[in-house]
């Protein structure tokens, strides 16, 4: 085309377009009819759009029109541009036309003719208007078309055939003739095609659909088959409808049609059995060409006769049973038929109890009755029932009353022998004949039990062993008349209404049977008892509920709630429990649990005296689980009685759990602060009123400037501990810590309680005042190990079995204001304070009586200065030097404890210390680099003093008199301090339990300690 000119182009174009033209006038011919038709057919409007328009839109365009021939003509003249849209094209047939009509179209197509100048024309096609409707139509679109493409198709095609005309003879011929065309793949919806064309051409199910039919099982779609039938045609139906498609489906999975058939007649037989009956009679009538096999049929009428749940249909299973063929001569039978024989046997005795039941108003179905006869306690409990059942025929007019007479005289016999026979007719196979008589007996003594009369209860007392030993023959033994006094006795008990219900009488009658006490006897009666407690607090329940409530500590909880001031009913309320039998056999755990709502009832009331009496009782008895209650009402600020409040936190304490007891430690250092504090205004009131020193006196003394804060425990504090002591324990106590560590504040507090001991001191007799201290003062309970020992009188005396009866108000005041201020460090969590004071004062008071004790007040001193003043206190004598030197020699022990931080070498010393002689008032320090602090002396002249141990640790000022010689040697757990005045020696021993013996040598003179030591 290159190389031609524009003209030469231009007709050869020409010629193109013309023998297109000429193309598509011989298909419009063709499609016309011929050459014959053509002329009269002719339209130039028509041919002036189809010769211009592509093959494939033309051929589109005439199967939408339902023209065939039309299309085959395109197919066949111009396969180069139709044949790869070949079954999109088939597509676009209108489903309501028959596809018998284009049959011929679905045959391979033959390759096209030539044109007459062997051109081919290729027209450019745009497919977007082509498949815009049906865009899933693309995947169809191929040169060679493959066997999986074309059977997709047909699949696809025909489910459009169905879903969007309804037509399902149209797709179900379509399917036949993609069959005839070996098409593969398309059996199983050919077969659906089939019982979908059945469900609505012969079943008149006309809005069922290939989709909704894909979705429904085999047995389903069995049913929707036989969905119309009724009792007249069922037969017919079964043989005309259901058994092709279930013949179909045998052909597909064999075995399917027995089974499909057996499932099909369950279900009906679920329902009712007048339509599986219509089946036997007419297998009994014709021959079975149904089921094939009598071996089936015996089979189908065990399956059909046990699947019935109804029992008024006794009758026509009755008559299923005689439909089956009877058992034929010993040794003509499989194996196989013998068994089902057997079943059949079984089928039949089982009808036959299920006849009698029903005749005794028992009805049961035949399955339940194959599935417990050889259940012995189901079988007891269904003959007992049918026994109840008479034994009611005789009662039918009387009311459930304790007065309704016996029964008839004939009625034990009667009884006896319908309870006997159904048990050996419908239990045959489950029981033995030689415990026929004693389940005969047990159903008798239940039906007289339960009969509502009270003659009859009282009648059983012949029959049931009432005592556990004893004469039982041809009696019920005691544990089975218990247990069937117990069954009558709850089923009185649970049918009546309330307690004054005729059945509670009856229920008692029952129970009171039973001569010898029984626990679960014991139990019902109580439980009887328990509804008049019930109603007595106004709680209406029945019976039935207060016997089946799992917690019954609920209904004691109810009673409480119910009335406002029942709480206060706290016997009352144990009693009840007791008959619920709250928390079971454990009466602890019950009297617990109910003492504990008593109490937070109480307090939730702001009944707290009637609280604290409780929760007295849980702490007296031990009941861990009032813990809780004892905490809340001790933390009650509205409660004043501070030693209860006392008691019942230690009691909390002691059972709380972990995460509590730091809070509950810190509310007790409260509380017992307040409650000494307490008993120091009290003492101070006291005073006030009776001691001899005057009110301005004593106010001097409480007001005097012992520290830049100038109250202690002022008036208006005393009336703030009572209005709110929870603030006024916090206010006070710290004022009093303030004023603790200073000295002139114990000088002047103290005054008052002096003068009183003063006048006690006058009053008693010489003979009674205490001794100088030249004892050591132990407790009476060391009697046993010490020779030489001055009897402490704070202690008990064994000797008269007493407590310490002499009052020591000074000692009492010391000992709670010191209490108060360690209760105020362990409530602060660590905030200590100065209270030297107090315990150098304890101390002076302490040692002559117990000097253990005292010396441990001494040793819990901040700072050890303080001693001084006690020491200088006591009166002069051995025994305050011997416990002034082991005090400083136990603190010089406790200081060294931290001098060096690595053991010294053994060899620190090569040669021994040097003596001394220093001149007299000559101030001394001597630095030692291995004493911890310097040692300070002023010794006279010409005093020799030798210091041996060059480890010691705290500083020695010591002012020592002339000509003394002073040693001092310090080893393990020994302390030796010798002085020598003048000539004069002597030599005394003191002891101190589980401490160091200490020995000092003195005759004359006085050594006082001016320092540390």
């Amino acid at each position: 085309m290159e190389s031609l000119t524009e003209s030469q182009g231009d007709l050869i174009r020409y010629r193109r377009k013309l023998l297109q033209y000429l193309d598509m006038l011989c298909t419009y011919e063709l499609i016309l009819g011929g050459c014959h038709l053509a002329p009269d057919q002719y339209s130039h409007r028509f041919y002036a759009q189809f010769r211009d328009d592509p093959p494939l839109l033309s051929a589109v365009q005439f199967a939408r029109e339902s023209q065939p021939q039309a299309v085959g003509h395109l197919l066949t003249y111009h396969s180069d541009l139709v044949l790869p849209h070949w079954l999109p094209m088939l597509s676009n047939f209108p489903e309501t036309m028959p596809p018998y009509e284009y049959r011929e179209l679905l045959t391979r197509v033959q390759a096209a003719h030539p044109t007459e100048d062997g051109v081919n024309v290729n027209v450019d096609v745009d497919l977007g208007t082509i498949y815009e409707d049906d865009p899933s139509l693309n995947q169809f679109v191929m040169g060679n078309l493959t066997r999986e493409a074309v059977s997709s198709w047909y699949l696809a095609r025909v489910s459009q055939v169905e879903s969007r005309s309804c037509l399902v003879d149209h797709a179900l011929a379509l399917v036949k003739l993609a069959q005839e065309r070996n098409i593969t793949g398309l059996d199983i919806l050919h077969h659906q095609l089939l019982l979908l064309d059945t469900l609505v051409y012969s079943v008149n199910l006309e809005h069922m659909t290939l989709a909704a039919l894909q979705k429904l099982s085999e047995l389903d779609k069995v049913k929707l088959l036989m969905s119309k039938t009724t009792e007249s045609t069922f037969v017919t139906d079964l043989r005309q409808i259901l058994l092709p498609y279930l013949t179909r489906c045998d052909r597909r999975s064999p075995g399917s049609r027995i089974r499909l058939l057996r499932e099909y007649l369950v279900d009906v037989s679920v329902r009712d059995l007048a339509l599986p009956l219509k089946l036997f009679q007419a297998l009994c009538d014709e021959e079975d060409d149904i089921l094939g096999s009598v071996e089936e049929m015996m089979n189908l009428a065990l399956l059909c006769l046990y699947s019935c749940p109804r029992e008024d249909q006794m009758e026509q299973a009755q008559m299923i049973l005689e439909c089956v063929p009877e058992r034929g001569p010993p040794g003509t039978m499989s194996d196989v038929l013998s068994s089902l024989h057997d079943k059949l046997d079984d089928l039949e005795l089982d009808l036959c109890a299920a006849e009698i039941l029903k005749s005794n108003n028992v009805p049961k179905p035949l399955s339940f009755i194959r599935d417990f006869k050889s259940n012995s306690t189901t079988v007891q409990q269904l003959l007992t029932k049918m026994a109840r059942t008479l034994g009611k025929k005789w009662l039918v007019d009387q009311p459930l009353n304790p007065h309704t007479p016996s029964l008839a005289p004939s009625l034990s016999t009667s009884l006896s022998t319908l309870t006997l026979q159904a048990l050996l007719q419908a239990c045959r196979p489950a029981s033995q004949p030689s415990h026929s008589k004693p389940c005969s007996k047990l159903i008798y003594v239940s039906t007289l039990l339960s009969s509502g009369s009270a003659a009859n209860i009282i009648a059983t007392g012949d029959i049931l062993q009432c005592r556990e030993v004893g004469d039982y023959s041809k009696k019920v033994p005691f544990t089975r008349a218990v247990a069937l006094v117990l069954q009558a006795a709850t089923e009185y008990f649970d049918s009546a209404g309330d307690l004054l219900d005729p059945a509670m009488e009856l229920a008692r009658l029952c129970l009171h049977l039973i001569s010898d006490e029984h626990e679960e006897i014991q139990e019902k009666l109580d439980l009887i008892s328990s509804l008049q407690f019930l109603s007595d607090f106004g709680l209406t329940l029945l019976p039935l509920q207060v016997r089946l409530c799992d917690d019954r500590m609920r209904l004691i909880e109810a009673c409480v709630r119910n009335k406002p001031k029942a709480y206060r009913q706290c016997v009352r309320l144990l009693k009840l429990a007791e008959k619920l039998r709250v928390a079971g056999a454990d009466s602890r755990a019950r009297e617990g649990q109910v003492l504990v709502l008593v109490a937070e009832t109480a307090f939730q009331a702001r009944d707290y005296l009637f609280c604290a009496n409780m929760c007295r009782l849980l702490v007296d008895k031990t009941l861990v689980v009032g813990w809780r209650v004892a905490r809340e009402l001790g933390q009650c600020d509205e409660f004043a009685d501070l030693h209860l409040r006392l008691d019942l936190l230690s009691f909390a304490l002691l059972h709380c759990s972990s995460d509590l007891i730091e809070e509950l430690v810190t509310a007790r250092c409260h509380l017992e602060a307040q409650l000494l504090q307490d008993q120091i205004v009290r003492q101070v009131e006291l005073q006030n009123g009776e001691s001899y020193v005057s009110d301005e006196e004593f106010s001097d003394a409480l007001t005097s400037p012992l520290s830049p804060q100038k109250d202690f425990l002022p008036e208006s504090t005393f009336g703030d501990i009572v209005g709110d002591p929870a603030e006024a324990l916090k206010q006070t106590t710290q004022k009093l810590i303030r004023n603790v560590g200073n000295q002139d504040f114990w000088r002047n507090t103290l005054s008052w309680v002096k003068g009183k001991e003063s006048e006690l001191a006058k009053g008693t007799p010489e003979a009674e005042q205490e001794p100088p201290f030249t004892r050591q003062g132990f407790p009476a309970f060391y009697d046993s190990l010490l020779p030489d020992y001055h009897a402490s009188e704070l202690s008990t005396q064994y000797d008269r079995y007493s407590s310490p009866s002499k009052p020591r108000p000074v000692l009492q005041l010391c000992q709670m204001v010191l209490r108060i201020a360690l209760l105020e460090e362990c409530a602060e969590r660590g905030n200590t304070s100065d209270h030297s004071g107090v315990l150098v004062q304890l101390g002076e008071l302490l040692l002559p009586e117990d000097s253990p004790l005292g010396l441990s007040h001494l040793l819990a001193l901040w700072d050890p200065s303080g001693a001084e003043h006690c020491f200088s206190n006591l009166p002069y004598s051995a025994v305050s030097l011997q416990l002034a030197a082991y005090y400083y020699a136990l603190r010089s022990s406790e200081a060294s404890e931290d001098l060096f931080l690595h053991p010294p070498a053994k060899d620190a010393f090569i040669h021994p210390p040097v003596n001394m002689r220093i001149p007299s008032s000559t101030p001394c320090q001597h630095e030692d680099p291995f004493i911890h602090s310097s040692v300070n002396m002023r010794i006279p002249s010409s005093t020799p003093c030798q210091h041996e141990d060059p480890f010691i640790q705290p500083p020695v000022n010591m002012r020592i008199p002339s000509s003394t010689l002073l040693s001092i040697r310090m080893r393990t757990a020994m302390f030796v301090w010798r002085c020598t005045v003048g000539e004069q020696s002597g030599e005394l021993s003191i002891f101190f339990p589980e401490l160091t013996r200490l020995r000092v040598v003195q005759t004359q003179g006085r050594l006082r300690p001016g320092g540390i030591l």
